[in-house]
């Protein structure tokens, strides 16, 4: 188990990857309008198949997953907290059939009845088709003794029904007051850069649990010295969100300590900027040591500098975002302890960066070719990484898959993994931390020894979410940041996902400006409806490929160094000991291809 977060029932001989891939699915929200996200229930899905055994999930009415138990189809348990249990109790339960029929068993409807459940749903999960069909029940309006179930038979009726307004009307009848908003805070967001970066605001808010109950924008030439926006446009915030319950003010830039200090003298409200929503970001979704050191790095860069001025801020203690990490307790307030603290960390940093140079050193020896994707946040990289690793052969490395969310910085964990692509060619592959508009400098830096990977790739696989309305904005910002990080010139791939969320022509539209304006080799793909994905691999293969010769040799036992310089020098794809001899078979660079000459031979049989 990892963190707070636990996985009950039966969880013996359960794979330790599985029971981690169910744990992150505790950081994805489900939208509170619908059932479930449909990337959770396939997760769950996949590895119900796996285990054979029904997956549980509890999702609250705010869409936070409150829990998640395995079990068979008579023991699979809802754990909820009988404190938490009101009319209704607040939560639905989604949970897998495996090989039988979508349709509530009575076990389901028990569940349903005694726990007072919002709704419980069960998906028909087979060989054939992952989810086969659906169901949902929920109890009758005027008698809760009663319910209504509703089969469905396709995807998008279940994945966009809307449960809202019947769990409205349900508790309605019953005199219930229904209740919404409790979130870990209600926050408002307040920009004057763009209106699509407030919007990108909004999905950081998201990231984070927060509710969004307002979002101002004041078109100005620049921020107010003292109050951003100026103490006329804060009063008017101010006024009209009093009575929503706010918690905390969201600002879309970097705010100075007096701007913080004054905001939070005027208001009262506690008061956050872009780069401390990112931090914070950052540190929930750090798993690794790696990342969880570049994380507190960044943070405690952050708090340093901002130590004189600030006053009273420093001081929170309290619950919610911009309180969790360093820097939070009075102690660590103090400059020598932060210094203390920072050296130690950049130490550490400074061993991990000359253990993966090491690494790096033996890939680059090997003659392994690395590849690794880069791009805006959420444009499917992790999703591309883990498709590519799944055709891959089974026997290269381990089979951990990274996790995937349709989310902003659902991966922060740099991986890398030897990948074999259908024609045998072996690459090192690196799924990355997605970049962001105005991605925090002192993140960019902690996150040098990880980005590094991308300074020696041999091909950068540049994905864009095509489906998003700032596309144009998003390659510029990957650019800059890959020319902050020495990287501009490496050879890259423009590769353009999610061209299934547009219509025809849209696509016919974006393809000849892209080509014309961009690059008129750009690919245009989807990761998730595999499209186009075979004409993907075929580029990366003849572009590692290029300046490499697949050969086959025989050398005869009595030539060892020869075969030691072909072990300690190259990936051998094939190998096998013949009566006069050994045959490999390998790739070699052009420039060395001449020492093997007089061992080539055709094919094995030869």
């Amino acid at each position: 188990m990892r963190g707070d977060f636990l996985i009950y029932g039966e969880i013996q001989g359960v794979r330790k990857s599985y029971i981690e891939e169910l744990e992150l699915l505790y950081d994805v929200k489900v939208d509170k309008n619908f059932i479930i996200n449909e990337e959770i229930l396939r997760k769950i899905s996949e590895i119900s198949l796996k285990i054979n055994k029904e997956i549980c999930v509890v999702i609250s009415r705010l869409g936070i997953i409150h829990s998640i138990s395995i079990g068979t189809n008579v023991n699979a348990e809802v754990v909820i907290d009988a404190r938490e249990k009101k009319k209704l109790s607040g939560f639905r339960v989604v949970h897998t059939h495996l090989n039988s029929t979508a349709k509530l068993s009575s076990i389901d409807i028990t569940t349903l009845k005694n726990q007072k459940l919002d709704m419980i749903s069960a998906v028909n999960v087979t060989e054939e088709k992952l989810l086969h069909s659906f169901s949902i029940g929920f109890l009758k309006f005027d008698d809760q003794d009663k319910f209504t179930e509703i089969l469905f038979e396709k995807e998008q009726e279940y994945f966009n029904f809307d449960i809202f307004s019947i769990i409205y009307e349900i508790e309605k009848n019953l005199k219930v007051e229904t209740y919404e908003n409790e979130y870990i805070e209600n926050a408002v967001l307040i920009g004057c850069d763009t209106r699509e970066s407030l919007e990108e605001l909004r999905e950081l808010a998201f990231a984070c649990n927060v509710n969004v109950r307002e979002m101002y924008f004041q078109n100005r030439e620049k921020p107010d010295s003292s109050y951003y926006v100026g103490r006329g446009k804060l009063n008017e915030i101010l006024t009209n969100s009093y009575h929503h319950n706010i918690s905390v003010l969201i600002f879309d830039d970097d705010l100075t300590p007096s701007q913080i200090r004054n905001i939070e003298e005027y208001s009262g409200i506690k008061v956050i900027d872009r780069t401390n929503l990112i931090l914070e970001i950052f540190a929930r979704r750090s798993k690794s040591k790696v990342s969880k050191y570049q994380v507190e790095l960044a943070q405690l860069n952050y708090r340093y500098s901002r130590l004189k001025g600030l006053g009273f801020v420093l001081n929170r203690t309290g619950g919610g975002i911009g309180t969790r990490g360093p820097g939070e307790k009075k102690l660590e307030t103090d400059r020598r302890h932060i210094r203390t603290r920072i050296e130690y960390l950049r130490e550490q940093l400074k061993t991990i960066k000359t253990e993966r140079s090491i690494q790096r050193e033996s890939r680059i020896r090997n003659k392994i070719s690395q590849v690794s994707i880069v791009g805006y946040t959420n444009a499917g990289k992790s999703t591309l990484r883990n498709y590519l690793y799944l055709i891959s052969n089974e026997n290269i490395g381990d089979n951990k898959l990274v996790f995937e969310a349709d989310m902003l910085f659902a991966t922060l964990d740099t991986t890398t993994r030897k990948v074999v692509l259908p024609n045998k060619t072996i690459i090192s592959l690196t799924d990355t931390v997605g970049f962001i508009k105005k991605l925090p400098h002192d993140l960019v830096e902690a996150f040098k020894s990880t980005l590094e990977e991308i300074i020696f790739s041999d091909l950068l696989v540049h994905m864009i979410d095509i489906s998003s309305n700032i596309w144009r904005d998003e390659i510029e910002i990957t650019n800059q940041v890959l020319k902050e990080i020495g990287a501009k010139d490496v050879s890259k791939i423009l590769v353009f996902n999610k061209i299934d969320r547009l219509s025809e022509d849209e696509l016919c539209i974006l393809k000849d400006d892209i080509r014309k304006n961009y690059d008129e080799d750009a690919l245009f793909i989807s990761v998730i409806e595999r499209i186009n994905i075979d004409e993907l691999l075929n580029i990366i293969e003849k572009k590692v490929r290029d300046s490499h010769i697949n050969v086959s040799v025989n050398v005869p036992y009595s030539d060892y160094s020869i075969l030691s310089m072909i072990h300690n020098n190259y990936v051998i794809l094939e190998e096998k000991h013949l009566d006069n001899g050994t045959f490999i078979n390998f790739n070699v660079p052009e420039s060395e291809f001449k020492k093997f000459e007089k061992y080539i031979i055709d094919d094995l049989e030869k």
